[in-house]
């Protein structure tokens, strides 16, 4: 009980920098905005860019959970990796013809 009630003040400062981030880009966008967004140093770290001048809803949605701790770098990685070995014609979509694929690959 000690230990949950000494991580309230952490729990609180965790939940108050996380709306900030939402906040940052909430209400207003501009060009230095969007740019950081599009192209920004983490976007590229992350593999989030798929075109310079824009960001999509994903990439937006992946960018922000990073920033504010609800998932790591690797965490996204490995979501990558995952897909990837699903993804048995390359495609870069999971579709019925993966599961055809892969069926047949198996013999089944």
């Amino acid at each position: 009980a000690i230990a949950a009630a000494a991580l309230v003040p952490l729990e609180a400062a965790r939940d108050a920098a996380r709306e900030a981030q939402r906040g940052e880009y909430g209400d207003v966008l501009n060009e230095k905005a969007l740019s950081e967004l599009s192209s920004g140093e983490l976007v590229k770290a992350l593999g989030l860019s798929s075109d310079d001048a824009m960001i999509t809803k994903n990439e937006f949605t992946l960018l922000l959970l990073v920033r504010q701790g609800f998932c790591r770098p690797e965490d996204l990685e490995a979501c990558r990796e995952r897909f990837d070995a699903l993804d048995v014609d390359k495609s870069g979509k999971l579709s019925q013809d993966d599961i055809y694929i892969y069926n047949f690959a198996k013999g089944l």
